[in-house]
């Protein structure tokens, strides 16, 4: 599984909650198995007499260890040390007492540290993205009759999304470390055991001697793995930096580029609710590309407007509310809130685009210009009076239509 990226924490897309919740199980995936990894190894360490099944519990965890990794080297360096184990198991019943040393203790203490600090930024995660909601409603709804109270709004919006792009940042740096060490931490240290055991092994000293060159071999092949973990925490050194990079830009940006053939643009509105008795408004994240705008409910991926193409766009001053517009189609009028003025704006821009290239672009000689415009609406009613009337009643046709 590749890492978390810094842009796709700052952006905080649907995309990367759901990466991240991948992640978070793969994490949890993978401390069932330590877990289990470390009462195997301390069962071995215990009672002799026990061995031999503490081995053969000793060897399904490496086997399932070579399951939960997808490199070839790591696969394939535990699938060795499941076999060796099993053969151990098989030939031999009674074997002495392992020699406690330094594996047990640097896997527990592996598991109490790199585990806690993911599961602690995760609580801090979880509680800042709760806090940046809250705070993004706060200013959605703060009225602009209280300019004092709408600017602490304000505010408080930016200083919450701020810390939680760092917090998440910082959770995705946790996870990222922890899926960089646990694979050559576990190789280091399972070589190094295995290594021991072939002091105790004395019956079996034929099949470990035999097996050495693989750990030597094993042992040369984790080395670019620690390099390409070094390399990959050089990286995320510089993280706070980045996300401050980031977010200056973004304040500071006034370029905005707009493809003319296919506009495109994403972010976070808030949705007005038209059937809602009460008029909510829900924050959902909108998509526009392919000349059609779409947004997100949870997970799933709902159409808003069909066609950008037959849509104007018009700001809405007179609402309570901050930052609204709205966008009206030939069927209907989506009433929508942006989180910033200048998102307003962008979002206004892009759309008043899609408007526009369908009046710039080229139509057939023989085709009626009306038609290639509304051929879409009008297949949508069955007579030409209803049709005209729907068209009729967009704001503004009343005057031109």
């Amino acid at each position: 599984m590749s890492m978390l990226s810094i842009e796709e924490c700052v952006r905080d897309s649907p995309h990367f909650r759901s990466k991240l919740h991948a992640h978070v199980q793969v994490v949890l995936e993978f401390e069932q198995l330590l877990s289990g990894f470390i009462r195997a190894v301390d069962e071995l360490s215990r009672a002799g007499n026990s061995y031999a099944n503490a081995l053969g519990q000793f060897s399904s965890i490496l086997k399932s260890f070579s399951i939960h990794f997808d490199r070839g080297v790591i696969k394939d360096a535990f699938l060795v040390f499941h076999d060796v184990i099993k053969k151990i198991q098989t030939n031999f019943n009674i074997l002495q007492d392992q020699v406690k040393g330094s594996f047990l203790p640097e896997l527990t203490k592996f598991s109490q540290n790199e585990l806690r600090k993911v599961k602690d930024s995760r609580k801090i995660f979880d509680r800042t993205s709760d806090h940046l909601l809250s705070a993004v409603h706060k200013s959605a709804n703060a009225s602009r009759q209280k300019p004092i109270e709408a600017e602490e709004a304000s505010r408080n919006f930016e200083t919450a999304r701020t810390k939680f792009s760092h917090q998440s940042v910082e959770l995705a740096f946790q996870i990222n470390l922890l899926a960089a060490k646990k694979q050559p931490f576990l190789l280091e240290h399972a070589i190094s055991h295995l290594e021991s055991q072939c002091y105790f092994y004395k019956v079996a000293n034929g099949l470990l001697t035999d097996f050495r060159p693989n750990l030597a071999k094993y042992s040369m092949e984790m080395e670019p793995i620690q390099e390409s973990m070094i390399e990959s925490l050089k990286k995320m050194n510089n993280r706070k930096d980045v996300v401050n990079t980031f977010l200056e830009m973004e304040r500071l940006s006034e370029d905005f580029h707009i493809d003319p053939r296919n506009p495109r643009f994403e972010g976070y509105l808030f949705k007005k609710k038209s059937k809602s008795a009460f008029k909510q408004w829900n924050r959902r994240y909108f998509t526009c590309g392919d000349f059609r705008l779409c947004y997100f409910k949870d997970t799933r991926k709902e159409i808003a407007v069909e066609d950008l193409k037959l849509c104007t766009v018009k700001l809405l001053e007179e609402l309570d509310r901050r930052y609204c517009f709205e966008v009206v189609t030939p069927t209907k009028t989506l009433c929508l809130q942006a989180e910033t003025e200048r998102e307003r704006t962008r979002w206004c821009e892009i759309l008043q685009a899609c408007f526009m290239s369908n009046l710039n672009s080229p139509t057939d000689k023989n085709s009626n210009p009306t038609e290639t415009s509304f051929h879409i609406v009008r297949s949508k009613f069955r007579g030409q009076s209803q049709f005209t009337e729907t068209l009729r009643a967009v704001h503004g046709n009343e005057i031109c239509a």
